[in-house]
Protein backbone atom coordinates (compact mmCIF):
# COMPACT_ATOMS: atom_id res chain seq x y z
CA UNK A 1 0.00 0.00 0.00
CA UNK A 2 1.09 3.57 -0.54
CA UNK A 3 1.86 5.80 2.50
CA UNK A 4 -1.31 6.90 4.24
CA UNK A 5 -2.43 10.53 4.21
CA UNK A 6 -4.84 12.14 6.63
CA UNK A 7 -8.63 11.96 6.63
CA UNK A 8 -11.25 14.64 7.24
CA UNK A 9 -14.50 13.13 8.53
CA UNK A 10 -17.69 15.21 8.50
CA UNK A 11 -20.49 13.62 10.48
CA UNK A 12 -22.44 13.01 13.65
CA UNK A 13 -20.93 12.30 17.05
CA UNK A 14 -23.56 10.47 19.08
CA UNK A 15 -23.69 9.08 22.61
CA UNK A 16 -25.07 5.56 22.12
CA UNK A 17 -26.96 4.01 25.04
CA UNK A 18 -27.08 0.28 24.30
CA UNK A 19 -29.09 -2.47 25.97
CA UNK A 20 -29.69 -6.11 25.01
CA UNK A 21 -33.09 -7.53 25.90
CA UNK A 22 -34.73 -10.96 25.48
CA UNK A 23 -37.78 -9.38 23.84
CA UNK A 24 -39.50 -6.07 23.22
CA UNK A 25 -42.55 -5.46 25.45
CA UNK A 26 -45.70 -4.18 23.73
CA UNK A 27 -45.72 -1.12 25.98
CA UNK A 28 -48.46 0.35 28.15
CA UNK A 29 -49.14 3.36 30.32
CA UNK A 30 -48.55 1.32 33.48
CA UNK A 31 -45.11 1.55 35.02
CA UNK A 32 -43.32 -1.69 36.00
CA UNK A 33 -45.95 -3.98 34.52
CA UNK A 34 -45.58 -7.15 32.42
CA UNK A 35 -46.34 -5.08 29.31
CA UNK A 36 -43.86 -2.29 30.01
CA UNK A 37 -40.91 -3.89 31.82
CA UNK A 38 -38.30 -6.43 30.73
CA UNK A 39 -35.60 -7.70 33.06
CA UNK A 40 -32.29 -7.77 31.17
CA UNK A 41 -29.12 -9.68 31.94
CA UNK A 42 -26.71 -6.75 32.02
CA UNK A 43 -26.43 -3.02 32.48
CA UNK A 44 -26.89 -0.57 29.63
CA UNK A 45 -23.63 0.48 27.96
CA UNK A 46 -22.54 3.93 26.86
CA UNK A 47 -20.51 3.97 23.65
CA UNK A 48 -19.23 6.36 21.00
CA UNK A 49 -21.69 6.30 18.11
CA UNK A 50 -22.71 8.28 15.08
CA UNK A 51 -21.77 7.96 11.41
CA UNK A 52 -18.84 10.31 11.79
CA UNK A 53 -17.47 9.58 15.26
CA UNK A 54 -17.39 5.80 15.03
CA UNK A 55 -15.74 6.01 11.61
CA UNK A 56 -13.17 8.48 12.95
CA UNK A 57 -12.42 6.45 16.10
CA UNK A 58 -11.87 3.25 14.12
CA UNK A 59 -9.55 4.98 11.65
CA UNK A 60 -7.58 6.54 14.50
CA UNK A 61 -7.16 3.13 16.14
CA UNK A 62 -5.83 1.85 12.82
CA UNK A 63 -3.13 4.52 12.98
CA UNK A 64 -4.63 7.07 10.58
CA UNK A 65 -4.44 10.81 11.28
CA UNK A 66 -8.10 11.85 11.52
CA UNK A 67 -9.87 15.18 11.93
CA UNK A 68 -13.54 14.92 12.91
CA UNK A 69 -15.77 17.89 12.05
CA UNK A 70 -18.96 17.58 14.06
CA UNK A 71 -21.31 19.28 16.53
CA UNK A 72 -21.51 18.58 20.25
CA UNK A 73 -23.65 20.08 22.98
CA UNK A 74 -22.02 21.88 25.89
CA UNK A 75 -23.46 19.26 28.21
CA UNK A 76 -22.29 16.21 30.14
CA UNK A 77 -22.56 13.84 27.18
CA UNK A 78 -20.68 16.30 25.00
CA UNK A 79 -17.87 16.42 27.54
CA UNK A 80 -17.83 12.62 27.74
CA UNK A 81 -17.62 12.25 23.96
CA UNK A 82 -14.84 14.85 23.82
CA UNK A 83 -12.78 12.75 26.23
CA UNK A 84 -13.47 9.47 24.42
CA UNK A 85 -12.52 10.92 21.03
CA UNK A 86 -9.33 12.43 22.45
CA UNK A 87 -8.37 9.12 24.05
CA UNK A 88 -8.83 7.36 20.69
CA UNK A 89 -6.50 9.87 19.02
CA UNK A 90 -9.10 11.78 16.99
CA UNK A 91 -8.36 15.46 16.26
CA UNK A 92 -11.74 16.95 17.19
CA UNK A 93 -13.07 20.08 15.47
CA UNK A 94 -16.46 20.48 17.16
CA UNK A 95 -19.02 23.23 17.02
CA UNK A 96 -20.78 23.50 20.40
CA UNK A 97 -24.49 23.92 19.82
CA UNK A 98 -27.64 22.78 21.63
CA UNK A 99 -27.73 19.26 23.04
CA UNK A 100 -25.45 16.36 22.17
CA UNK A 101 -26.94 13.77 19.81
CA UNK A 102 -28.10 10.54 21.47
CA UNK A 103 -29.34 7.16 20.30
CA UNK A 104 -30.97 4.77 22.76
CA UNK A 105 -30.84 1.32 21.15
CA UNK A 106 -32.40 -1.92 22.39
CA UNK A 107 -31.44 -5.16 20.62
CA UNK A 108 -33.38 -8.38 21.21
CA UNK A 109 -32.08 -11.95 21.05
CA UNK A 110 -33.16 -12.29 17.41
CA UNK A 111 -31.15 -9.26 16.34
CA UNK A 112 -34.17 -6.97 16.08
CA UNK A 113 -33.52 -3.37 16.96
CA UNK A 114 -35.51 -0.52 18.50
CA UNK A 115 -33.88 2.92 18.30
CA UNK A 116 -34.79 6.31 19.74
CA UNK A 117 -32.58 8.82 17.95
CA UNK A 118 -32.02 12.50 18.69
CA UNK A 119 -29.76 13.83 15.89
CA UNK A 120 -28.60 17.02 17.59
CA UNK A 121 -27.17 19.89 15.55
CA UNK A 122 -25.88 19.36 12.01
CA UNK A 123 -22.10 19.13 11.54
CA UNK A 124 -20.31 22.21 10.18
CA UNK A 125 -20.54 22.47 6.41
CA UNK A 126 -17.65 24.92 5.94
CA UNK A 127 -14.27 23.22 5.47
CA UNK A 128 -11.13 24.46 7.24
CA UNK A 129 -8.56 26.76 5.69
CA UNK A 130 -5.65 24.39 6.26
CA UNK A 131 -5.17 20.67 5.92
CA UNK A 132 -4.07 18.41 3.08
CA UNK A 133 -6.35 15.37 3.27
CA UNK A 134 -5.88 12.18 1.32
CA UNK A 135 -9.56 11.35 1.81
CA UNK A 136 -12.70 13.20 2.86
CA UNK A 137 -15.52 11.12 4.37
CA UNK A 138 -19.01 12.64 4.49
CA UNK A 139 -21.24 10.68 6.84
CA UNK A 140 -24.04 12.68 8.41
CA UNK A 141 -27.40 11.44 9.65
CA UNK A 142 -29.80 12.62 8.45
CA UNK A 143 -28.09 13.19 5.11
CA UNK A 144 -28.42 16.86 4.08
CA UNK A 145 -30.42 17.80 1.03
CA UNK A 146 -29.42 20.16 -1.76
CA UNK A 147 -25.84 21.36 -2.09
CA UNK A 148 -24.93 21.35 1.60
CA UNK A 149 -21.76 19.36 0.92
CA UNK A 150 -20.57 21.49 -2.01
CA UNK A 151 -17.89 23.23 0.05
CA UNK A 152 -16.45 19.94 1.29
CA UNK A 153 -16.51 18.45 -2.20
CA UNK A 154 -14.61 21.47 -3.52
CA UNK A 155 -12.16 21.14 -0.60
CA UNK A 156 -11.51 17.48 -1.49
CA UNK A 157 -11.08 18.29 -5.17
CA UNK A 158 -8.65 21.12 -4.41
CA UNK A 159 -6.40 18.66 -2.57
CA UNK A 160 -6.81 15.77 -4.99
CA UNK A 161 -8.47 13.74 -2.22
CA UNK A 162 -10.92 10.93 -2.87
CA UNK A 163 -14.38 11.36 -1.36
CA UNK A 164 -16.40 8.70 0.43
CA UNK A 165 -20.08 9.52 0.95
CA UNK A 166 -22.39 7.44 3.15
CA UNK A 167 -25.96 8.50 2.45
CA UNK A 168 -27.44 6.74 5.50
CA UNK A 169 -31.11 6.03 6.22
CA UNK A 170 -33.81 8.27 4.68
CA UNK A 171 -34.63 10.16 7.87
CA UNK A 172 -36.79 13.16 7.03
CA UNK A 173 -38.29 11.74 3.83
CA UNK A 174 -37.47 9.41 0.96
CA UNK A 175 -34.81 10.25 -1.61
CA UNK A 176 -34.28 9.55 -5.29
CA UNK A 177 -30.98 9.31 -7.20
CA UNK A 178 -31.64 12.62 -8.97
CA UNK A 179 -31.19 14.43 -5.65
CA UNK A 180 -27.62 13.15 -5.48
CA UNK A 181 -26.62 13.77 -9.09
CA UNK A 182 -24.32 16.60 -8.04
CA UNK A 183 -22.17 13.95 -6.39
CA UNK A 184 -21.90 11.87 -9.56
CA UNK A 185 -19.79 14.49 -11.35
CA UNK A 186 -17.29 14.54 -8.47
CA UNK A 187 -16.32 10.88 -8.81
CA UNK A 188 -17.30 10.31 -5.17
CA UNK A 189 -17.70 6.76 -3.92
CA UNK A 190 -21.20 6.20 -2.52
CA UNK A 191 -21.78 3.71 0.25
CA UNK A 192 -25.06 2.61 1.80
CA UNK A 193 -26.75 -0.56 3.00
CA UNK A 194 -29.12 -2.79 1.02
CA UNK A 195 -32.31 -1.25 2.43
CA UNK A 196 -31.06 2.28 1.69
CA UNK A 197 -30.25 1.27 -1.89
CA UNK A 198 -33.74 -0.21 -2.36
CA UNK A 199 -35.37 2.99 -1.08
CA UNK A 200 -33.14 5.24 -3.16
CA UNK A 201 -33.55 3.41 -6.47
CA UNK A 202 -36.90 1.65 -6.04
CA UNK A 203 -35.34 -1.63 -7.18
CA UNK A 204 -35.89 -5.16 -5.89
CA UNK A 205 -32.31 -6.44 -6.07
CA UNK A 206 -28.87 -5.11 -5.23
CA UNK A 207 -27.62 -5.64 -8.78
CA UNK A 208 -30.60 -3.76 -10.26
CA UNK A 209 -29.97 -1.00 -7.75
CA UNK A 210 -26.34 -0.72 -8.83
CA UNK A 211 -27.46 -0.56 -12.46
CA UNK A 212 -29.82 2.29 -11.55
CA UNK A 213 -26.99 4.18 -9.83
CA UNK A 214 -24.79 3.72 -12.90
CA UNK A 215 -27.60 5.00 -15.13
CA UNK A 216 -27.64 8.18 -13.02
CA UNK A 217 -23.93 8.72 -13.54
CA UNK A 218 -22.47 7.07 -10.44
CA UNK A 219 -19.42 4.99 -11.31
CA UNK A 220 -18.29 3.98 -7.81
CA UNK A 221 -20.53 2.48 -5.14
CA UNK A 222 -20.25 -0.01 -2.28
CA UNK A 223 -23.44 -1.58 -0.92
CA UNK A 224 -23.16 -3.11 2.55
CA UNK A 225 -24.95 -6.48 2.73
CA UNK A 226 -24.45 -7.30 6.39
CA UNK A 227 -23.36 -10.89 6.92
CA UNK A 228 -23.06 -11.40 3.16
CA UNK A 229 -20.33 -8.81 2.63
CA UNK A 230 -20.55 -5.96 0.12
CA UNK A 231 -21.53 -5.48 -3.53
CA UNK A 232 -19.12 -3.22 -5.41
CA UNK A 233 -19.57 -1.09 -8.53
CA UNK A 234 -16.12 0.02 -9.69
CA UNK A 235 -16.17 2.15 -12.81
CA UNK A 236 -18.67 3.38 -15.43
CA UNK A 237 -18.68 0.05 -17.30
CA UNK A 238 -18.16 -3.61 -16.52
CA UNK A 239 -19.64 -5.99 -13.98
CA UNK A 240 -20.20 -5.51 -10.28
CA UNK A 241 -18.54 -7.90 -7.83
CA UNK A 242 -19.19 -9.32 -4.38
CA UNK A 243 -16.64 -8.81 -1.62
CA UNK A 244 -17.46 -11.92 0.40
CA UNK A 245 -17.41 -12.57 4.15
CA UNK A 246 -17.46 -16.35 3.80
CA UNK A 247 -15.42 -17.94 6.57
CA UNK A 248 -15.25 -14.81 8.74
CA UNK A 249 -16.45 -14.68 12.35
CA UNK A 250 -19.78 -12.84 12.16
CA UNK A 251 -19.71 -11.74 15.80
CA UNK A 252 -22.64 -11.39 18.20
CA UNK A 253 -26.26 -10.39 17.70
CA UNK A 254 -25.80 -6.61 17.92
CA UNK A 255 -24.76 -4.85 14.73
CA UNK A 256 -25.03 -1.27 16.05
CA UNK A 257 -22.41 0.83 14.28
CA UNK A 258 -21.30 -2.03 12.01
CA UNK A 259 -21.70 0.03 8.84
CA UNK A 260 -19.56 2.84 10.24
CA UNK A 261 -16.78 0.41 11.20
CA UNK A 262 -16.98 -1.11 7.70
CA UNK A 263 -16.62 2.40 6.27
CA UNK A 264 -13.41 2.84 8.29
CA UNK A 265 -11.84 -0.24 6.74
CA UNK A 266 -13.06 0.84 3.30
CA UNK A 267 -11.61 4.32 3.78
CA UNK A 268 -8.29 2.88 4.98
CA UNK A 269 -8.05 0.79 1.83
CA UNK A 270 -8.88 3.69 -0.47
CA UNK A 271 -6.39 5.90 1.35
CA UNK A 272 -3.72 3.26 0.83
CA UNK A 273 -4.39 2.97 -2.91
CA UNK A 274 -6.37 -0.29 -2.99
CA UNK A 275 -8.98 -0.83 -5.66
CA UNK A 276 -12.57 -0.41 -4.54
CA UNK A 277 -13.32 -4.15 -4.31
CA UNK A 278 -10.13 -4.83 -2.34
CA UNK A 279 -10.91 -1.89 -0.03
CA UNK A 280 -14.38 -3.40 0.56
CA UNK A 281 -12.76 -6.72 1.54
CA UNK A 282 -10.69 -4.82 4.08
CA UNK A 283 -13.89 -3.13 5.29
CA UNK A 284 -15.46 -6.55 5.81
CA UNK A 285 -12.50 -7.77 7.83
CA UNK A 286 -12.25 -4.69 10.05
CA UNK A 287 -16.01 -4.78 10.68
CA UNK A 288 -16.12 -8.49 11.50
CA UNK A 289 -13.18 -8.23 13.87
CA UNK A 290 -14.87 -5.43 15.83
CA UNK A 291 -18.27 -7.18 15.89
CA UNK A 292 -16.59 -10.31 17.25
CA UNK A 293 -15.45 -8.22 20.22
CA UNK A 294 -11.76 -7.94 19.35
CA UNK A 295 -9.85 -4.64 19.54
CA UNK A 296 -8.47 -3.45 16.24
CA UNK A 297 -5.26 -1.52 15.62
CA UNK A 298 -2.63 -0.87 12.96
CA UNK A 299 -0.90 -4.15 13.79
CA UNK A 300 -3.89 -6.09 12.41
CA UNK A 301 -3.67 -4.57 8.94
CA UNK A 302 -0.89 -6.74 7.40
CA UNK A 303 -2.78 -9.97 8.13
CA UNK A 304 -6.01 -8.47 6.80
CA UNK A 305 -4.29 -7.24 3.62
CA UNK A 306 -3.05 -10.76 2.94
CA UNK A 307 -6.64 -11.74 2.09
CA UNK A 308 -7.82 -8.84 -0.06
CA UNK A 309 -7.30 -10.69 -3.33
CA UNK A 310 -8.96 -13.91 -2.20
CA UNK A 311 -12.45 -12.83 -1.17
CA UNK A 312 -13.84 -11.25 -4.36
CA UNK A 313 -16.07 -14.01 -5.55
CA UNK A 314 -19.12 -13.22 -7.58
CA UNK A 315 -19.42 -11.22 -10.77
CA UNK A 316 -22.76 -9.81 -11.91
CA UNK A 317 -23.44 -7.80 -15.05
CA UNK A 318 -25.22 -4.53 -14.30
Amino acid sequence: MKPLGSVDVVGNAVADVLVETPYFPPGSDREFSSTSLVLVGGAARLDVGGNGARLAVTLARLGVQVRLHTSLGDDQLGKWLTGELAEAGVDLHARRSGQTATNVVATNVGGGRLSMFFPGAAPPMTPPEGGRPGLVALATCPFPRGGAFDGWLAYAAAHGACTLVDIGPPIGGERRPGELCGLAATGSCLTMNEAELAQLTGTASVWAGLAALRAHGFANAVIKLGAHGAAVLDGPTGPAVLASTEGLDLGGTSTVGAGDVFNAGLAYGLLGGLGLAEAAVLGNRVCRRVLAGHPVDAGDIPEMLAHVGNEIEQVQEV
